[in-house]
């Protein structure tokens, strides 16, 4: 399974806009600074030739208890053992310290700065 996170906010951006000459476009937008972070996972299957997507939406930042939990509720449901590759971004760490010992995990790294090695970078 490949993992990763992303934060998502809410406000559009806008960079340009068109309208009537002399009239200038109003945009209206609310003026809140939300932010939503999201887990997501793509689970391989080399039987069954399928690929799986699991992810979980969180209002606030995703932390090593996040990551955690959401690779004990992949595993639980896919019924197997997991290899796991990911970055080495600090909860993805301390998450795999947390799991060390448990025998349905394997951890794998990826190389630092190598985002284009991990194809969940683009979910």
């Amino acid at each position: 399974m490949y993992l990763d996170e992303t934060g998502l906010m809410l406000q559009p951006v806008v960079r340009r806009s068109w309208g009537p000459k002399g009239c200038p476009p109003v945009m209206y937008s609310w003026d809140r600074r939300d932010r939503l972070s999201v887990i997501a996972g793509l689970s391989l299957s080399a039987r069954k030739r399928r690929i799986g997507l699991y992810f979980v939406v969180y209002e606030q930042n995703v932390t090593a208890e996040e990551v955690e939990a959401f690779l004990r509720d992949v595993q639980r449901s896919l019924d197997r053992r997991l290899i796991v590759v990911m970055d080495r971004w600090a909860a993805h760490r301390k998450a795999a310290k947390a799991l060390f010992g448990d025998r349905r995990f394997w951890i794998e790294w990826l190389p630092p700065y190598a985002p284009e090695l991990n194809p969940a970078e683009h979910v």
